[in-house]
């Protein structure tokens, strides 16, 4: 079962400008559970399946590429990560501009990262 918890004030949601989903446990219709649960199924890298399983999905952008979510061994803090194919595409650029952040988050898999982009957010 995906383990979630309500959206804290402290992380509001993304510009309607991107393609993002946020969740709300007390919002959340069964329709955003299933896909979280149909994503984790059909994926195939164990990280992002991971995440989405026992993590709390706080965001998941560009077209299921990008999850942001919250590990419940170190609460508190974000996790971003990028599927192997998104990494790929741009290995030494990540581009988390506006994306409301309070704190900067804890990037996994980003080895070869050079150029880390957090303009407008609250850090």
């Amino acid at each position: 079962m995906l383990a979630c918890t309500a959206v804290p004030p402290t992380l509001p949601q993304a510009p309607a400008l991107r393609s993002t989903l946020t969740v709300s446990v007390f919002l959340m219709p069964l329709a955003y559970n299933s896909l979280f649960i149909e994503l984790a199924a059909n994926e195939e890298d164990e990280r992002y399946r991971y995440l989405l399983k026992n993590g709390i999905v706080r965001r998941v952008e560009d077209e299921d590429k990008i999850i942001f979510a919250e590990l419940p061994q170190i609460p508190g803090v974000l996790v971003v990560y990028r599927k192997p194919s998104e990494r790929n595409a741009n290995p030494d650029r990540l581009n988390l501009d506006k994306r409301d952040l309070t704190h900067m988050p804890l990037l996994e898999g980003e080895e070869r990262l050079r150029l880390l982009n957090l303009q407008h957010n609250h850090v």
